[in-house]
């Protein structure tokens, strides 16, 4: 019988090194033979990237403004279900051939391990626990492994951990790590001090800072995995690391079961059948360094509602592929690639046949700048796919970051329809004749991106679990449903 278990990884801040101990943690656990299905609170695009790249599955957003609170529960449900059934068979597998692999394999489960955003009580507002990462944790039934920098602290930090049990009872922390600890000395007083609290919480690691396990980071976040050739190994020393100073059997100790039912759950139903189904819609998705900023669970949708997936690479000169009824061009860093864009003139010209021809062209954020005529990064202008007059220009700081709703205009596809999506760029876009929708954010409200036609482009992005007629537009050209805003 597969065991199943999971947590939470949350941290006292943000900063405090929840995501490379996410990393370790996936990778350590990969190791001893365990099967991790690996998850990110919040609108993240980049952390599930490196999620995946340790575990070599696909790792999954839950966010309760970007989707209903049940559809969060439901998505993590179906993709632990899904990793599940596939360490099954990789079980069912080796033990058919005897192999060592096969009693590696035997008595190990299912891990969901689940990052956190910001600090555990952080989220949308300073008042309530809507979006937070506390939030996530009851709806998921599963205990909380809090993350406490040490760097410059002491027995200060078990105040820290006393105020974060006690601050709301309901939620369960089933224990703590000790992170960036000067030296083994420096561990033992916070060891200390924690152990001097009424019921202290286990302490399930002791991990000294290591400086050359960084991370390297740009405006929008940490470099894309698929940028960074060196990322590999910087990983394996991070699991190294904390492989060695988290006591993993410990963890799983802490970490709540979850309900082996999970095993017979089915995937969510598609709308028709498989690969070469002449039914299916194509669409074509850039994925590449300049267009990486996708959520796993908007590919899962669009073969839901009907689409094959057809992925190619801008930079690296592709045009578009030949039969697509529908186009996504993902947000990503259109600006740091903005040489090789521009010398991939054919695609330009690619999407302006496309779109003449009716063929449907969803774009965020990196993907809106990139349909302009232009890009301005420190280098000079740069000549971009020219299909919308638009021009975009690089500011240097950031505009917008945050959750916003968004009301459709009325030259989009589907006017009058509300979204929920989330905002961040560090770009202003001049020349927009056709805003896609008046967005309302913190009380300011303003207009965004272009839309016309069968074209959709804008610096909102969506996750297709709470914005789904979206992905039904783009899949099947589907205008009739039902709005899908959730409060």
């Amino acid at each position: 019988m597969t065991a199943f278990r999971g947590f939470v990884l949350a941290g006292t801040s943000s900063g405090v090194g929840k995501t490379s101990l996410a990393l370790g943690i996936m990778g350590a656990l990969g190791r001893r033979g365990h099967t991790v299905a690996p998850f990110k609170v919040g609108p993240d695009y980049i952390d599930p990237t490196y999620h995946a790249s340790v575990c070599g599955r696909p790792s999954h957003n839950l966010d309760t403004w970007l989707m209903p609170p049940e559809e969060a529960v439901a998505s993590f449900e179906r993709s632990v279900a899904k990793v599940a059934r596939e360490a099954a068979r990789v079980r069912t597998v080796a033990t058919r051939a005897e192999t060592g692999v096969a009693s590696a394999a035997r008595g190990q489960g299912v891990v969901a391990v689940v990052e956190g955003v910001m600090g555990l009580f952080d989220g949308l507002a300073g008042g309530g626990e809507r979006c937070s990462t506390g939030e996530m944790a009851k709806l998921l039934g599963l205990p909380v492994v809090l993350v406490v920098d040490c760097s410059h602290t002491a027995r200060s930090a078990a105040a820290v951990v006393h105020g974060f049990r006690t601050f709301d009872p309901d939620l369960p922390i089933a224990g703590v790590i000790l992170n960036k600890v000067a030296g083994p000395s420096h561990g033992r007083m916070v060891e200390q001090a924690l152990a001097e609290m009424a019921s202290p919480p286990p302490v399930l690691g002791v991990v000294p800072r290591r400086s050359d396990l960084h991370l390297e980071s740009r405006h929008l976040g940490l470099i894309p995995t698929v940028e960074d050739r060196g990322v590999a190994d910087v990983l394996a020393r991070i699991v190294d690391h904390v492989a060695e100073h988290v006591d993993l059997d410990s963890l799983l100790a802490a970490a709540g079961p979850m309900d082996p039912g999970l095993l017979g759950m089915e995937d969510a139903p598609r709308m028709v059948g498989g690969p070469g189904d002449a039914s299916r819609s194509r669409v074509a998705i850039a994925r590449d360094g300049a267009f990486s900023f996708y959520y796993q669970d908007n590919f899962d949708v669009l073969e839901e509602e009907g689409a094959e997936l057809v992925f190619f690479s801008p930079v690296a000169g592709d045009g578009l592929p030949p039969g697509c009824d529908g186009v996504y061009l993902g947000g990503g860093y259109p600006e740091v690639y903005a040489t090789e864009l521009a010398a991939n003139s054919g695609l330009g010209r690619d999407l302006g046949a496309a779109m003449a021809a009716g063929v449907r062209v969803y774009a965020e954020c990196g993907g809106y700048l990139y349909l302009g005529r232009e890009i301005e990064n420190a280098d000079g202008v740069h000549p971009m796919a020219g299909v919308l007059p638009t021009r975009a220009s690089m500011t240097g700081a950031r505009l917008r970051m945050g959750y916003v709703e968004a009301t459709a205009s009325e030259s989009h596809p589907l006017p009058g329809a509300g979204f929920r999506g989330h905002l961040f760029h560090y770009s202003a876009t001049t020349g927009s004749q056709h805003p896609a929708y008046e967005v309302s954010r913190k009380g300011e409200t303003m207009n965004d991106g272009f839309a016309e036609g069968h074209l959709v482009a804008s610096y909102v992005h969506l996750h297709f679990r709470g914005s789904r007629r979206m992905a039904r537009w783009l899949a099947a050209g589907i205008t009739s449903q039902e709005d899908n805003t959730h409060e």
